[in-house]
């Protein structure tokens, strides 16, 4: 005899199509038909209808909005359910977080939210056993480490590579013990026995396949969530730095705009480490002097240099900034502190124009250096061409240059087209960015740079500090062109000589290191 057990379910996710709000409130169902407020206001009619009836719900960051809105009776009634094993809940993360882009603290600081709330609202009975990841775009050995190490029986998990799902299928596979991690040993490991940026490890809006207005609405919530820590900050610091002076936040640095330092002849910055561990930054400010003296927190000068702010970062920045320069300094905080560091203009002017642009086949053989590493570029095209490990004395050959494949739009066999949710082109062989690239050099004592233009809309820099044992890639790709009626993937490719085997390795959610081949 089979007997089968049929536990309704539903999966709402916190943003796709609509918008949190959207989905909750049930509005704009001509995108979809969907309103989780109305959802769950049936499900607990209908258990209370029918002792005979299960379900399973997993979403918290919903269930903590519908729960303020009910009245006592209602959650009384809710809490029968769940002592009574007819609701329970599974997963217990404020949403189901994606396991492809998610960083692991932040996977586990949503999953410790949304538990911490389950616990308080129902004890022990509304405490999940259940890992419920059924529509993330893969699956991450890391998480399901910290499924087991949480304490749940067991992961239930869909969208699977269907080559695999088709081949355990074939062998009746579906069923197994995963051993998320190697290092944690049993029964702990081998066997599953901020609320704004918990809703962003969401799989749909982590990984980007929301819709524009839906991915709007997070950096809504996130720029929300922003305006009021950049509060608390600053009153923390100027109580802690015994400051008077109104503290600035320099949000657009990225694209090098900070109207304090561009248009002040003198100012302060304060570096806040948040982290566990002293750690060193290298700041750069957009300004307009031509020199500046930087002094740490002992009142010691600190090196710095003035160099000229990028065409690609003026192009970014449009009219939002017009310092010509960034200020250069290495900077420090220890273990969950902060440093303030002074910063007096020495000489008026802007910045000098950059190095000469070389375009290809120039006679020049470019390269960068520091105490660590020696990388060199090919004076013809342009390109990397080899990096010189000085302190261990080898070299290895390495090229690395951007290509696009031509995204598929589907076809006879299937319509789906290459995008958001799958990798589709329409040919093996991807076509270069650019045929010929434009490099100059910035080299001074506080850094040295190579930057590449591949085509108009696709650069980068390769840039060495001292003491860095690595070199820095920073590439800008965008907006990608389509007015010729193809659809690009864009890729950095890098091939070398090593002979691996087709064995490479990746991390996993930033905690474990993964083999693949």
């Amino acid at each position: 005899m089979l007997n089968v057990h049929l536990v309704p379910h539903t999966h709402d996710d916190v943003g796709w199509l609509k918008t949190v709000d959207q989905y909750y409130y049930g509005v704009r169902n001509q995108d979809q038909h969907a309103g989780v407020q109305y959802i769950l206001d049936s499900v607990v009619a209908a258990l209370a209808a029918d002792p005979s009836r299960r379900f399973i719900y997993a979403e918290v960051a919903f269930l903590a909005r519908w729960w303020r809105q009910q009245d006592s009776a209602t959650r009384g009634l809710v809490r029968e359910l769940v002592e009574q094993g007819r609701l329970e809940f599974v997963g217990g993360g404020w949403c189901m977080s994606d396991e492809a882009t998610t960083h692991y603290g932040a996977a586990l600081e949503q999953l410790g939210l949304g538990r911490r709330l389950l616990r308080s609202l129902f004890g022990a009975c509304g405490t999940p056993r259940v890992g419920w990841q059924i529509d993330p775009f893969g699956h991450s050995r890391d998480l399901a480490a910290t499924f087991a190490q949480v304490g749940y029986d067991g992961l239930f998990l869909g969208r699977v590579d269907h080559q695999d799902k088709w081949r355990r299928l074939q062998r009746r596979e579906l069923e197994m013990v995963w051993r998320g991690s190697s290092s944690l040993e049993p029964p702990r490991a081998d066997i599953f026995t901020g609320r704004a940026v918990a809703v962003l490890q969401h799989h749909d809006a982590v990984s980007g396949t929301e819709r524009q207005h839906v991915a709007n609405d997070y950096a809504r919530q996130l720029a929300q969530g922003w305006d009021t820590c950049q509060v608390l900050v600053a009153n923390a610091l100027s109580i802690l730095g015994g400051t008077k002076e109104p503290l600035v936040f320099c949000n657009a640095l990225n694209v090098s705009v900070c109207p304090l330092t561009e248009g002040s002849p003198q100012f302060t910055v304060i570096l806040y480490n948040p982290l566990a561990w002293a750690v060193q930054w290298p700041v750069r400010l957009p300004v307009k002097g031509g020199s500046y003296g930087v002094s740490d927190p002992q009142g010691r000068p600190v090196l710095s240099q003035v160099v000229p702010v990028s065409g690609v970062t003026r192009r970014l920045r449009g009219v939002s900034g017009g310092a010509p320069g960034e200020l250069l300094f290495q900077a420090w905080a220890p273990p969950w502190g902060f440093s303030t560091f002074r910063v007096q203009q020495l000489s008026p002017g802007g910045a000098r124009d950059p190095s000469p642009k070389s375009p290809p086949g120039g006679a020049e053989n470019p390269w960068i250096e520091n105490e660590h590493l020696r990388v060199q570029f090919d004076p013809v095209t342009g390109h990397l061409s080899e990096i010189h490990n000085l302190a261990r004395g080898f070299s290895l050959p390495v090229s690395q240059a951007f290509y696009w494949y031509n995204a598929s739009t589907g076809d006879g066999q299937s319509p789906q087209a290459s995008g958001a949710y799958i990798f589709r082109p329409n040919s093996s062989s991807p076509e270069p960015v650019g045929k010929g690239v434009t490099t100059h050099l910035v080299k001074n004592e506080v850094v040295q740079e190579l930057h590449q233009n591949f085509s108009s809309w696709c650069s980068q820099v390769l840039r060495l500090r001292p003491g860095q044992p690595h070199l820095e890639l920073e590439w800008t790709v965008g907006p990608i062109p389509v007015g010729d009626g193809l659809g690009k993937e864009v890729i950095s490719r890098f091939q070398t000589p090593l002979s691996t085997n087709g064995t490479f390795y990746t991390d996993s959610n930033g905690r474990q290191v993964l083999q693949r081949r």
